[in-house]
């Protein structure tokens, strides 16, 4: 267990908000240095008189106090200010510029009053100016502005029954960038003819832009067809604010504007960094665990679906590595994000039932066949739900527990009800907000 902890806060460092930012950007004789398209790329400060920033997510207070400390030195006295948006009990100290706490996964009034600010910040924006957008998981539901014809509220109701049927990232974003005025590009649009450079904290599969905070400034691709396609899957058409159709339908009549795709003048002069992500704090777990002695199998960064299922996909892959253990610990690591469809009443996040999963299974082998092993499953950002716990941990003394048997775990599990379970039987992991986002990781150790 003392070793799996060891790899997760390799994999947490490996994601800190304010050493990626100042790892990947650098500044030599008043010029932004960075690697963009595997070339060296700069950006002249001494062409610009004035720099926003905006710091977007949870990880904004430590990625803006990394670009921060980057600019205080210019040889010019260029002036910079901006703005940071983060979910509530986010709070610090670490950065000067103005901020307010908003609501997360459900978007609020303090965060939409908060985008209107940014708004009036940027929308003066012209060629002299530089636009720095900082963002991190949890930008969808802290920067909102849905167009004057859906009500807060409307929204709100809609984003809550998309995360309770367990709709993945790709298609709630959908959604969000065709109900926004700052989503999908449009931030961009605003800030033109601004200079513009994005850094992401990136919390989705594969770093895909568009999706990452609901691309604010990237190019949007996707259509107002695609997202009434996603209420239609869902069968949500009668079950929400008529706002939100009629809204969609004059879009896809081409009565508004589609978001900005790659041909919009906008984009031509924008930059986007990823500067850290699930990927990266993988590779450097792996690597300490390889120096750690250990046989490491590094799997994908892209494990999504329902989280029960995943927790029983590990555990079969890892009752297929026994016989391999004897010769070297097994080390398994991933990440990804998985969704639940919630059918019980209880308590609990996706970390928390993979793991209930993995150990439901793990249930029906013998304790001496699967040895020693521990299999934890935590979100980055060190929330898991609607809990206080980052995720949850089993191993082969879990499996033996007091008055324990497979019917009391299948119980909790088919009520969604995890945090009750491990919280009783222990296995939590609480870690607090962690200050970054890079998905969930899923770590197995045996032998």
């Amino acid at each position: 267990v003392e070793d799996a902890f060891t790899l997760l806060k390799t994999a947490l460092d490996a994601a800190d908000p304010r050493q990626s930012i100042l790892k990947c950007l650098k500044k030599s004789d008043n010029r932004l240095i960075f690697q963009h398209d595997e070339k060296t790329r700069s950006i002249d400060l001494d062409g610009f008189d004035h720099v926003f920033i905006l710091g977007v997510g949870k990880a904004a207070p430590g990625m803006v106090s990394g670009m921060e400390e980057i600019l205080k030195d210019t040889h010019k006295n260029i002036h910079y200010d901006g703005h940071v948006i983060l979910p509530y009990g986010s709070r610090t100290d670490e950065s000067s510029l103005s901020f307010n706490e908003a609501g997360h996964p459900l978007p609020d009034e303090s965060g939409f009053r908060a985008t209107q600010q940014v708004l009036k910040k940027i929308e003066p924006l012209g060629k002299r100016d530089l636009f720095v957008c900082l963002l991190s998981g949890g930008a969808s539901a802290l920067l909102v502005h849905p167009p004057a014809s859906i009500p807060l509220p409307d929204k709100k109701i809609l984003i809550k029954k998309l995360l309770t049927y367990g709709s993945t990232i790709v298609e709630l974003n959908t959604v969000r960038k065709h109900l926004s005025l700052v989503k999908g590009g449009f931030l961009s649009q605003t800030a033109f003819p601004a200079k513009i450079l994005t850094c992401v904290l990136s919390d989705v599969i594969e770093d895909d832009l568009s999706i990452i905070g609901s691309g604010p400034t990237f190019p949007d691709a996707s259509t107002y067809q695609d997202a009434f396609n996603i209420l239609l899957k869902y069968e949500l058409l009668n079950d929400i604010p008529t706002s939100i159709t009629a809204y969609l339908r004059s879009g896809i009549n081409g009565e508004i504007p589609e978001t900005p795709d790659s041909g919009q003048p906008c984009f031509q002069n924008s930059t986007h960094l990823i500067t850290a992500s699930n990927r990266l704090s993988i590779k450097a777990a792996a690597t300490k665990a390889s120096r750690m002695g250990y046989g490491v199998r590094k799997m994908n960064t892209a494990v999504q679906g329902e989280a029960r299922e995943i927790g029983i996909y590990f555990y079969e892959l890892f009752r297929k590595q026994l016989k391999d253990i004897g010769r070297k610990p097994l080390c398994m690591i991933a990440g990804g994000e998985t969704t639940v469809t919630v059918k019980g009443k209880g308590k609990g996040g996706r970390n928390q039932e993979m793991v209930l999963a993995f150990m439901e299974r793990a249930m029906e082998e013998s304790v001496s066949t699967l040895g020693h092993f521990v299999f934890i499953s935590l979100g980055t950002d060190g929330i898991d739900g609607p809990t206080d716990a980052a995720g949850a941990f089993v191993t082969e003394s879990s499996l033996n527990g007091d008055k324990l048997d497979k019917n009391t775990v299948l119980e909790y599990l088919n009520n969604n009800d995890a945090y009750s379970f491990f919280k009783r039987y222990g296995g939590l992991i609480q870690t607090g907000r962690t200050g970054t986002n890079v998905m969930d990781l899923q770590l197995l150790l045996a032998g």
